[in-house]
Formats: C-alpha cells, sequence, structure tokens
C-alpha cells in the first residue's frame, strides 16, 4: 500500500505503515493519515529513507512514529515526534531493549522482531 503525502506532492510505498483514521479506510489505493511508518533499511536506500523521504513523511501532520530497521545488525532507529513538532531520536540497539511505536502503544522486546533474521 502507497502513502500519499501531499504538501510534498509525493507517494511512497513504506515497508509498514499504520492509519487509525477513517478517512483511509474507504481509499483502496493509498493511505494520507499514518501514525506509523517503518523502513527496512538496505544499501540501495539507505540514504534515501533517512534523508529526503524523511523530510517529505515529515509533512504529514498525523505521523507520530518513523523508524528505520537495519538489516545487518540488530537496531531500530526511531524517530518520535514531540509535542513542540520537532523530531526525537532514540536507537534501540540491546536485545532485551524494549522497542516502542508511539501513537498506537505498542511494545515488544528487540530481539523479538529480530528473531530469525540476524545470525547468532
Amino acid at each position: 500500500m502507497k502513502v500519499r503525502v501531499e504538501k510534498a506532492d509525493a507517494y511512497f510505498y513504506p515497508d509498514v505503515m499504520v492509519t487509525c483514521n477513517p478517512k483511509d479506510q474507504a481509499n483502496t489505493l493509498y493511505k494520507q493519515h499514518p501514525v506509523f511508518i517503518a523502513e527496512v533499511l538496505s544499501p540501495s536506500t539507505e540514504a534515501f529513507d533517512r534523508g529526503n523521504k524523511f523530510n517529505a513523511y515529515r509533512q504529514l501532520d498525523c505521523l507520530k512514529t518513523y523508524w528505520l530497521i537495519d538489516t545487518q545488525a540488530m537496531r531500530i532507529d526511531s524517530f518520535t515526534r514531540t509535542q513542540n513538532d520537532d523530531w526525537l531520536l532514540h536507537s534501540y540497539t540491546k536485545a532485551d531493549e524494549i522497542v516502542e511505536i508511539k501513537g498506537i502503544e505498542v511494545q515488544c522486546l528487540l530481539k523479538e522482531l529480530y528473531e530469525g533474521t540476524l545470525p547468532n
């Protein structure tokens, strides 16, 4: 499913997106009100995901949390929108650390997200 960022006149295909807005239920082509977006990083897309794409996503007033998920190491860079409309970075790197998705109140251990994906 793609997300439309109207203010940036752009569409993207995020790896994971959560929307709770009823306006998004009727549209089967794209969503416009995600509260959470995650991108799984690859060497060819990492710079774009961290740069221009995140710049566009920040223009979504509804977006509360943006994750960049590393595929080479157990690490998630979580950007959370503050009340002042700033973005706070927290990097999750410890296997037993509880990761949280603000806006939808989901929590789990970092190692659970990576189960079966990284060599021991």
